[in-house]
């Protein structure tokens, strides 16, 4: 619909298809936060071990599962 997302340049180093499409739909859901983010981990369980950067604004989120 709209090409508003010009920082996503490293969907590239993401080798996740769904994680992609989770995170777009909840960013512009309503703004990025890492509570959103932690979220997104619990949807994706299969792949949430791992440590996702992301550079929104100039910000970088860190999405972390949080399973010791």
């Amino acid at each position: 619909m709209g090409n508003s997302i010009e920082s996503f340049e490293t969907k590239d180093s993401l080798s996740s298809n769904s994680l992609w499409g989770y995170l777009l739909v909840y960013l512009r859901s309503d703004y990025p936060s890492l509570l959103r983010l932690q979220t997104i981990n619990n949807l994706l369980s299969g792949q949430a071990q791992e440590i996702w950067r992301y550079t929104i604004t100039g910000k970088a989120y860190e999405a972390v599962s949080s399973r010791t």
